[in-house]
């Protein structure tokens, strides 16, 4: 789980969003040219009211070994909004005085297909 808070008072506008790291440019390009071809396949990520979620399911995945990634954010807006543009939460006028959290990040490994994330 990750935590942003702010130490001063002010407001914050920003940009969040999820993606997946980038694969090694030690690969061949056929090779990677098939392997986002699959991944895609298995991947979501959304942005909505105050969520972003990741969602990533393996090709490939093994009884007994990891299924997939699942992670949300959720943002705490205080005298501020959120908007959702596809797969970007935007945040504007966010008052990150007084100690509350602004934002609170928790990621999952799936070893259970289908497997939920519970609330945060």
């Amino acid at each position: 789980m990750i935590l942003i808070t702010g130490s001063q008072s002010g407001t914050v506008n920003c940009r969040l969003q999820f993606e997946p790291r980038k694969p090694s440019e030690k690969l061949n390009i056929r090779k990677l040219t098939s392997s986002y071809r699959r991944f895609d396949s298995h991947l979501k990520i959304a942005a909505e009211n105050s969520f972003l979620t990741y969602r990533c399911n393996f090709a490939k995945a093994y009884p007994g070994s990891i299924h997939g990634l699942e992670g949300v954010a959720r943002v705490f807006v205080k005298n501020g909004k959120t908007t959702s543009e596809r797969e970007t939460l935007v945040i504007t006028g966010m008052d990150i005085s007084g100690g509350m959290p602004a934002v609170i990040i928790k990621m999952l490994v799936a070893f259970e297909p289908g497997r939920k994330l519970q609330s945060i």
